[in-house]
């Protein structure tokens, strides 16, 4: 009968410390896992629309403004609406001589750049390039 008791109580015991090794090991596993995958995918996709970098395709739909001032010789050229532009792709054609709209930052719309002129008579571009491509923007006529 002693046998018979002892033999019932150890494979109890067995059972129990087998299922507490499995179940811990699986929960190392799933938070194991989980924590890779945060490590691993974080940054990613992070960004808002500010800090978004600005498209390299060709912007549609912009719109400048060109009020004219004759006495001092310089025109305003103003961004009226459109979608946002990198300063770094964007200058002010006159007459053959380029003038950058600024060097880094974003062109947004209300942004203006003054420019130069002979006063005579000429034509004024903005033009939008990327690598070896270029298009104008808007042109006027002074």
């Amino acid at each position: 009968m002693l046998g018979k008791l002892t033999s019932d109580e150890t494979d109890t015991r067995a059972v129990s410390p087998v299922i507490g090794v499995i179940l811990l090991v699986g929960i190392t596993v799933v938070l194991g896992t989980v924590l890779g995958l945060l490590v691993l995918d974080m940054g990613q996709g992070q960004m808002s629309d500010a800090e978004e970098p600005l498209s390299a395709d060709e912007p549609e739909d912009t719109d400048f403004r060109f009020p004219h001032d004759t006495e001092d010789g310089t025109t305003e050229v103003t961004y009226r609406d459109g979608p946002d532009l990198d300063a770094e792709r964007v200058y002010v054609a006159v007459d053959g001589q380029t003038h950058e709209w600024r060097e880094h930052g974003t062109i947004e719309a209300g942004d203006s750049v003054e420019v130069p002129h002979n006063g005579d008579s000429g034509e004024i571009l903005v033009v939008w390039e990327h690598l070896d491509d270029q298009k104008t923007l808007a042109s006027d006529d002074y």
